[in-house]
């Protein structure tokens, strides 16, 4: 911990904060922060290599993020990644390499990453409006 006599902080890294999904997100962060006694330190850009300029300006956001000051990364990945920037967002990430980092929602080769499965939560949901005759 490099925090000596604090919380350790985590570094949390995504790109949209006020919609629906990322507000429960946050208020699960908090509960399970406080459960754990670490601090998150949320950091908010927008999609990493993007052409846009006003984009870029946003993710200026992201180089505070400093491994000196951090004692993991919890990347939100899915939120500010594309298709066509994976490589960039490899890179990106790979200035904390010495901390312990998590993707959540996108999977990443060299970092562990926890994935969200929509197809079992939608079975499951089909699966009720059947059950209830909501469905033809």
């Amino acid at each position: 911990m490099k925090h000596r006599n604090t919380l350790p902080v985590i570094g949390v890294l995504i790109s949209d904060i006020e919609s629906s999904y990322q507000e429960r997100f946050f208020d699960e962060l908090r509960r399970q922060s406080d459960l754990l006694g670490i601090k998150p330190l949320i950091y908010s850009g927008t999609v990493v290599g993007t052409p846009t300029w006003f984009e870029r300006q946003m993710n200026m956001a992201y180089h505070l993020a400093d491994g000196r000051h951090l004692d993991g990364v919890l990347s939100v990945t899915a939120t500010f990644m594309r298709d066509q920037t994976e490589s960039i967002v490899h890179k990106f990430l790979g200035k904390f390499a010495p901390l312990p980092r998590v993707s959540v929602t996108a999977a990443l080769n060299d970092i562990p990453s926890v994935l969200i499965d929509n197809a079992g939560g939608f079975r499951a949901m089909l699966e009720h409006l059947v059950s209830r005759s909501c469905l033809p």
